[in-house]
């Protein structure tokens, strides 16, 4: 597993260092996924947004 150092300040590098198990890295991957889902999430719901926006001028 490649852990992107980017997003990982030294003091949290230094805790994965420590504590890094198989239930650690599963745990760290779960949160990436959750962040990118609820990402992926709100860029739908701000497209719906946009296609009722679309929809509101339309019928003005």
């Amino acid at each position: 597993m490649k852990v992107e150092q980017e997003y990982i300040s030294g003091k949290e590098m230094q805790m994965l260092q420590e504590y890094l198990n198989v239930m650690q890295v599963r745990q760290f991957v779960n949160v990436k996924w959750m962040q990118e889902r609820w990402k992926c999430v709100a860029d739908a719901r701000n497209v719906m947004r946009m296609q009722e926006l679309i929809n509101v001028k339309r019928m003005w």
